[in-house]
């Protein structure tokens, strides 16, 4: 069974931690969900604009500007929810992070307005993964 990788942004880690806890609550395992912020990596000696970041979440191609929204959002305080699970629990997963208020990511890259979140329609990155 084929497998998603989804990628998503929050703007605090309050948002980022209740979408997890809820994940777990559904059924999603622990090991299965991890959480980026830019705290953690600057506590670990990693940079926050290192493109090899990004490359681990969205693979080797990583759109300059999308990327960009990222870092800002994880020098605020953001943080990177990635999830792993089976094709079949996508959508149950997806509705989960919806509710949470995730950033739209295309919509801040075309606003100058950088400061305020953007929660109309949130934006979650899907990978395939084999």
């Amino acid at each position: 069974m084929a497998h998603e990788k989804i990628v998503t942004l929050f703007d605090s880690a309050m948002q980022a931690d209740a979408a997890k806890r809820n994940l777990m609550k559904a059924g999603f395992p622990d090991q299965d969900i991890s959480l980026i912020s830019g705290e953690r990596l600057q506590s670990e000696g990693k940079a926050i604009r290192h493109p090899s970041i990004w490359q681990r979440l969205f693979g080797h191609t990583v759109d300059e500007d999308q990327a960009d929204v990222y870092t800002r959002a994880m020098d605020k305080g953001g943080v990177v929810l990635s999830l792993r699970t089976e094709e079949d629990n996508l959508a149950k997963a997806m509705t989960i992070l919806h509710s949470h208020d995730s950033v739209d990511v295309p919509s801040r890259m075309n606003s100058s307005l950088t400061d305020a979140p953007e929660k109309n329609s949130p934006q979650v990155k899907l990978l395939i993964l084999s």
